[in-house]
């Protein structure tokens, strides 16, 4: 049961460092963006670009 609860607990925590760096990479790219495009392009706009052409080449 010990061996499970470390598991698990492992699991937590690689979890929440994969969150962590992913939340990290959105602030990262949302200030290229706000940089780049003076503020005018906001994310949820990118990610619904994204969504709805996933195979497209820019």
């Amino acid at each position: 049961m010990l061996k499970e609860l470390s598991r698990r607990r492992a699991y937590v925590l690689q979890s929440e460092a994969k969150l962590e760096s992913s939340m990290q990479k959105e602030a990262n790219l949302k200030s290229e963006i706000d940089v780049d495009s003076g503020g005018k392009l906001e994310m949820s706009s990118l990610y619904s670009h994204l969504r709805d052409n996933p195979r497209k080449q820019f």
